[in-house]
């Protein structure tokens, strides 16, 4: 080793001189072959982005190295860079194994897990890897909640909220983390309306910090605005775009606030029915307000609530004179400048108005309307041969009491057959795991069926094969538990302790079929029992078959009881 050729390179190495520190160690590469200069040099190239090649030096020099350790560590580093993180955690687990307490292997190896974990396609690989990094004793916030994510998507909810709360210990200011954890708690066997509005009052205090309420003034009473990222296909445009048609022919001016940048296509039906369209999510609170001022917008509807996207900070500072809650959200926001929640007597009974920041403006009927889109498919005139339960509710519905209890009915129906359809179904891996959860109560994989992604139209027409729909507790339903209505198919509900955990009671209740909402596990068994005979099924489809009459699918009285109901908040 040429020891003094060594040092000075090293020394400009340290003094940030890289071009010509890596000169220096080439020279001496070159000369002598030194694995030191080697590992030096490898250094040099990744700290210059260049890891590729700081690799392909590394290897070379490894063999040769008499302490490897802080070498082979490096590498893991090296790998990571170049997302290559299977053999990054390979590569942190050979120091650890020789060494379990370096400190340079143990933290590329949580990183490397952690690359591992946001890298998978499959959801049951994401949730194990990022199980992994959490075990590994990571500490990232962000993963925590990518985790709780990942959780829920798998339909592990309970251990969602564990992560959902670690994130939330580890950044208690995080607006997001703060939105994700109160989500996540309605979840949860034991959610009541009391401790979520606990948890969203303290959540919307995260949103509002610092924030100053403005004054409005010079507003138009019929021009309703609306707010959401989700303007597109999926629940809105089911249960709040015949809504805003319903207002347009009563000479209400509409105006859409969209928080994400829709493309043409999937917004169109939103864009053509509004007087104002606005992209505003790029837009600072101040300039979103200058846009609803501009529109001169008297009535602003957040439809987002706690969910993805939502622009809470900013109405906690007054967009507009009036600010209802409704659409995609289901709890009160816990924001005291949200001024009306909308709700119905099932979803939001009297009993529990001390559980919203908001005022109750409870709706005689129904909190939601719905209606089938133009392409959908004609309900089927008989049931399906053979008995056949089905849930197309996303499988973060899917809780272990939900999956006990669909177990119970599936051992009572003999022959009977579950039909489930989410995303992710289409993955092999999660197949497997959602039938293995059926298997530990004694019902055979042969049993189920499993339908992936696929358009609504599609998911319609499934409901041909389905006999009874069973939606799911505590997180109920809500477009599925429409959908299934809507093609003829009697739905069985369990009434729960939320108002998430009433959203389908709340629809049977206003169509007259009470009688296919439970208020315990043993009468929800029983109950799907009795409909899945082939008398009673007919009966209940029977009861479904003229749409017009029932009070879900009444957009234009709908629209009526709203406006009414505006007029005296």
């Amino acid at each position: 080793m040429n020891a003094p050729a060594l040092g000075d390179a090293l020394a400009l190495h340290r003094a940030g001189r890289l071009s010509e520190a890596e000169a220096g160690y080439r020279a001496i590469i070159a000369a002598t072959a030194d694995a030191e200069a080697m590992q030096l040099l490898a250094s040099l190239l990744h700290q210059d982005g260049r890891s590729r090649e700081a690799l392909a030096w590394l290897d070379r020099a490894l063999p040769r190295l008499a302490r490897r350790d802080a070498a082979q560590s490096n590498r893991a580093a090296m790998l990571l860079a170049l997302e290559r993180f299977d053999e990054a955690v390979a590569s942190a687990e050979q120091v650890l194994a020789r060494n379990p307490h370096h400190a340079g292997a143990t933290v590329n190896r949580r990183l490397a897990l952690l690359g591992q974990a946001r890298a998978a396609g499959e959801l049951l690989a994401k949730a194990r890897h990022y199980a992994r990094y959490t075990a590994a004793g990571g500490d990232d916030p962000l993963a925590f909640l990518e985790f709780g994510n990942a959780l829920q998507n798998i339909g592990a909810a309970e251990k969602a909220v564990a992560a959902f709360e670690r994130a939330r210990e580890l950044d208690p200011h995080s607006p997001e983390i703060a939105s994700a954890a109160l989500i996540a708690a309605h979840f949860r066997a034991d959610a009541d309306a009391a401790a979520l509005a606990r948890r969203a009052r303290a959540a919307a205090s995260v949103h509002a910090r610092g924030v100053s309420a403005r004054g409005v003034r010079g507003r138009d009473a019929d021009c309703f605005g609306f707010y959401s990222p989700r303007f597109g296909a999926g629940p809105l445009a089911s249960l709040v775009l015949p809504v805003l048609r319903a207002l347009a022919r009563r000479g209400i001016r509409i105006a859409l606030f969209s928080g994400h940048a829709h493309g043409e296509t999937e917004a169109s039906a939103f864009r053509a029915l509004a007087a104002a369209w606005h992209e505003v999510g790029e837009l600072d609170d101040e300039r979103f307000a200058a846009c609803v001022a501009r529109e001169r917008v008297g009535v602003l509807f957040d439809l987002c609530g706690h969910a993805p996207g939502n622009r809470l900070r900013a109405f906690a500072a007054r967009l507009a004179p009036l600010q209802p809650s409704w659409g995609d959200w289901f709890c009160t926001t816990g924001l005291p400048n949200m001024d009306l929640f909308i709700g119905d007597a099932v979803t939001t009974p009297a009993s529990e108005e001390h559980c919203f920041s908001e005022r109750v403006l409870r709706l005689p009927r129904t909190r939601f309307v719905y209606a089938l889109a133009q392409d959908a498919p004609v309900a089927p005139a008989e049931p399906p041969a053979a008995v056949c339960f089905g849930s197309f509710n996303r499988l973060s519905k899917l809780g272990d009491d939900t999956v006990a209890c669909w177990a119970r009915i599936l051992a009572a129906v003999p022959r009977s057959t579950l039909l489930l359809r989410s995303d992710g179904l289409e993955q092999a891996s999660l197949r497997d795991h959602t039938a293995q959860r059926f298997a530990a109560h004694g019902i055979e994989p042969a049993r189920l069926g499993f339908d992936g992604f696929g358009s609504h139209a599609d998911t319609l027409r499934r409901y041909g094969s389905v006999s009874v729909a069973l939606d799911p507790f505590p997180f109920n339903g809500c477009v599925t538990t429409c959908d299934a209505l809507a093609m003829g198919v009697p739905v069985v509900a369990l009434h729960g302790a939320s108002l998430v955990a009433r959203q389908s009671a709340a629809l049977l209740h206003a169509i007259g079929c009470d009688d296919w909402v439970a208020t315990d596990v043993d009468g929800y068994v029983e109950r799907a029992c009795a409909l899945a005979s082939p008398q009673a099924n007919r009966a209940a489809r029977a009861r479904l078959g003229d749409r017009g009459r029932l009070a879900i699918f009444d957009t234009d009285g709908f629209a009526d009881e709203l406006l009414a109901a505006l007029r005296r908040a």
